[in-house]
C-alpha cells in the first residue's frame, strides 16, 4: 500500500476516542426515551445538511437553502433563480459555502452567512460536463470532468493544481457522480455501478471502500456514515470495521433519518423533526 493509506494508522487515538463518544451517544438513545422535539417548519423542502459549528441547512425546491442553529431557530437564508435548482451544496468548510448549478455549470461560493462571496463558470473554462464536486480543504475546487476523465482541481481563476490520471481503465463505463469529499488528506467519490473509491489529495487512488452504492451521510474524522434500513453504520477507515446503531423507536424509520451532532433528525415533505436529549 502508498504512503497515503499509511497515513491512517497516524490517527489511531483520535479516531478511537471519536469513535468511543460516537457510539455512547447512540448508547443513550437507545436506553432513554425521555426525548425532545423541535419542529423546523419548511415547505417544499428536499434535503436535510449540517456543519461542524452544528448549524442545520435545508435546501428547498424554490430553490433556497436556510440556516437554522443548533435550536432551530432560523439564521439566514440564500435565494438563487437565475440558474434554477441547486445540484449540490457542500458544506464541509462552513465558512466558504459551495453551491453547483449543473445545468449551467455555475460554482458560487457563499460565506458563513449566506452572502454570495464569488462566482466561477466551469464552462467558460472549457470544461462542459462536471458530474461530481466539491470543496477541498484548501477551499479550491474539485470535480469530475466527464471529457477528460479525471478528477480535476482549480483555483478560483480556474488555474489547474491537481488532477488525477484517466478514470477509465479502473472504473470503465461508470461515471463519478455528487459530491466529492475531501477530508485528512484523502477524497472520496462515488461511481455508481462500481462502488465508493478512496484517493490521495493528488488524486491518486488508493482502493474502492466496502460501503454500499448509494449516498453517504458525511465523512469526517475517518468515519464514514450511510444508513442501510433502519440503522445508522459507521465505517472506521482505521480498521475498516462497520459499527451499526439501531433507529430509536420514536424516530419514524419510513421517512429520512440522519444522526448528526448527537440529535436524531427525521425529515417530511414539509417539515423537519429534531429528537434531542431533555
Amino acid at each position: 500500500m502508498g504512503e497515503g493509506f499509511k497515513n491512517f494508522y497516524k490517527r489511531n487515538m483520535k479516531s478511537f476516542l471519536t469513535c468511543l463518544l460516537f457510539g455512547l451517544q447512540f448508547l443513550v438513545y437507545s436506553q432513554d426515551s425521555s426525548l425532545v422535539i423541535r419542529n423546523l417548519s419548511v415547505p417544499n423542502n428536499e434535503k436535510v445538511l449540517y456543519d461542524k459549528f452544528q448549524n442545520i441547512y435545508v435546501t428547498t425546491s424554490d430553490p433556497a437553502l436556510v440556516q437554522f442553529d443548533e435550536k432551530g431557530i432560523k439564521k439566514s437564508q440564500f435565494n438563487e433563480f437565475k440558474y434554477g435548482k441547486f445540484t449540490l451544496v457542500d458544506l464541509n468548510n462552513p465558512l466558504s459555502i459551495l453551491i453547483y448549478y449543473g445545468d449551467f455549470g455555475i460554482v458560487q461560493i457563499l460565506d458563513r452567512n449566506l452572502t454570495l462571496q464569488s462566482e466561477i463558470n466551469l464552462r467558460s473554462l472549457g470544461y462542459q460536463t462536471n458530474t461530481a464536486i466539491g470543496l477541498g480543504a484548501d477551499n479550491n475546487i474539485w470535480f469530475y470532468n466527464l471529457e477528460k476523465l479525471r478528477l480535476i482541481k482549480i483555483d478560483p481563476t480556474g488555474k489547474i493544481i491537481r488532477k488525477s490520471n484517466e478514470l477509465i481503465g479502473l472504473i470503465g463505463k461508470s461515471i463519478i457522480k455528487g459530491q466529492i469529499w475531501e477530508q485528512d488528506n484523502f477524497l472520496l467519490a462515488r461511481a455508481p455501478g462500481f462502488g465508493w473509491m478512496l484517493f490521495d489529495d493528488f488524486g491518486g487512488y488508493i482502493q474502492t471502500l466496502p460501503l454500499p452504492d448509494d449516498e453517504i451521510q458525511y465523512f469526517s474524522n475517518d468515519k464514514i456514515s450511510y444508513r442501510t434500513d433502519d440503522q445508522i453504520n459507521i465505517l472506521d477507515l482505521n480498521s475498516m470495521r462497520v459499527k451499526s446503531y439501531p433507529i430509536p423507536g420514536l424516530v419514524d424509520p419510513a421517512k429520512d433519518v440522519q444522526f448528526i451532532n448527537g440529535c436524531w433528525i427525521e425529515r417530511s415533505t414539509d417539515s423537519i423533526k429534531i429528537y434531542s436529549l431533555k
